[in-house]
């Protein structure tokens, strides 16, 4: 049997545990998970550290924008990092895989939140 990797977001009806403790758990069924899979442990904890960002924005935009979805001909926000600050930019033309959009209130309130460190991805 080939042992893989899973990557992503853990979620359990036991308390959390440390991240070596998830893998242990993991075999033993006490975890859904959400995420890639990976043939090759160094693999799957390079990803899982990629993902962690781009998951915890999504449950942020879960939280407190559930409702906006992209929309072609109006503009739609996301946010991104350049240079150590946070930033949010409109775009109106291209919905892209890679990113996440917000009414532009919500990417706002984000932004500042983020640069003020109140939220942290």
């Amino acid at each position: 049997m080939i042992d893989s990797y899973v990557v992503g977001v853990f979620y359990s009806d036991a308390k959390a545990t440390e991240e070596s403790e998830i893998e242990e758990n993991f075999r033993g069924g006490k975890y859904q998970t959400q995420g890639s899979v990976s043939l090759r442990k160094e693999g799957a904890q390079r990803m899982s550290k990629a993902m962690r960002q781009f998951n915890r924005l999504l449950a942020y935009k879960d939280e407190f924008d559930p409702d906006y979805e992209w929309e072609e001909d109006t503009s739609n926000y996301c946010i991104y990092i350049n240079r150590g600050k946070w930033y949010c930019d409109a775009t109106i033309w291209t919905n892209s895989s890679t990113n996440i959009y917000f009414s532009q209130k919500q990417a706002k309130i984000l932004v500042d939140k983020l640069n003020k460190g109140s939220v942290i991805l």
